[in-house]
């Protein structure tokens, strides 16, 4: 895990990251895009659970990127939080088609469908409640954008954060108790 105090370290190796990103071979650039969509996707996760005073775990984009993040929360703040993950690329990608992103997306797609199972959540209601929860997922990415951005760099450059790091990368906004959206 990282938690050293220099911010300003893992900035310059990003810097070096992303010029090395301009010079890479096809082969590689392709690599490192997925790196760029995968920590964007997690910070996505992470930025919106944060924002609803969920406890992140750890986040990694290391060997199959996931965010564990506390389970308990109600239905739609889990709804929120899976959303999270593909409009952030969507975001990161200036609101344009995610030709290369639609795995991410029906992934999450999946997972909600599974969630509304377990939840017992008619079919009739399943489509509004997405629209809800991903217009808010959508206003708070669009809000913090600037800290989805900073945990993307601290990912590229680290692969893999606990919740240390993501608290200290996301102050104040990633705090236990804290709650920096009204509820839905």
């Amino acid at each position: 895990m990282v938690h050293d105090n220099d911010a300003d370290a893992a900035s310059g190796e990003s810097r070096e990251y992303l010029e090395d990103l301009e010079r890479a071979t096809p082969r590689v650039q392709a690599i490192l895009d997925a790196d760029r969509r995968f920590a964007a996707h997690e910070a996505g996760h992470v930025v919106i659970a944060c924002s609803l005073g969920l406890k992140v775990h750890s986040v990694t984009i290391d060997g199959g990127p996931h965010a564990a993040i506390d389970p308990a929360a109600e239905l739609r703040h889990r709804i929120q939080v899976l959303l999270g993950g593909w409009l952030a690329e969507w975001i990161d990608n200036g609101r344009q088609s995610l030709d290369n992103g639609r795995d991410s997306a029906v992934h999450d797609d999946r997972r909600i469908e599974e969630e509304f199972d377990s939840a017992s959540i008619p079919l009739a209601d399943r489509a509004t409640i997405k629209n809800e929860c991903s217009a808010t997922a959508d206003r708070v990415l669009t809000a913090r954008w600037k800290q989805v951005e900073n945990l993307k760099v601290m990912l590229l450059t680290f692969k893999t954060l606990d919740d240390i790091d993501v608290r200290k990368t996301l102050w104040p906004y990633c705090n236990p108790g804290h709650r920096a959206e009204a509820p839905l």
